[in-house]
């Protein structure tokens, strides 16, 4: 989740204490806080500079430093691993559906 956060993403605005709901089954992970609380707070990005060494973490770097959103898929294994998302999609342009189909 750390990405989001560095795009000021709603994880930025969870803090230590709070809640956190996660629906594997929905796809959904929510803070549980109330709604006042959390519009009057600011996303803060995660230190991470500060936690880049120890525990083996420096093994890492590499791939945290190339992770990528999670709508992007988190992948850090392919720079391009967008643009084959766009390839894919672009190859099954125009491929009828079976709902297409059955009309």
């Amino acid at each position: 989740v750390t990405p989001e956060a560095l795009d000021n993403g709603s994880i930025g605005r969870v803090r230590n204490g709070d809640l956190i709901s996660i629906d594997a089954e929905a796809g959904t992970m929510d803070a549980l806080v109330d709604a006042i609380e959390w519009q009057s707070r600011n996303a803060e990005a995660p230190g991470v500079v500060a936690r880049q060494f120890g525990m083996g973490r420096e093994l890492f770097g590499l791939m945290r430093a190339r992770a990528g959103t999670a709508e992007e898929g988190a992948c850090s294994l392919f720079d391009d691993a967008p643009m084959l998302q766009a390839q894919a999609a672009h190859a099954f342009e125009g491929v009828a559906t079976t709902t297409e189909r059955a009309a």
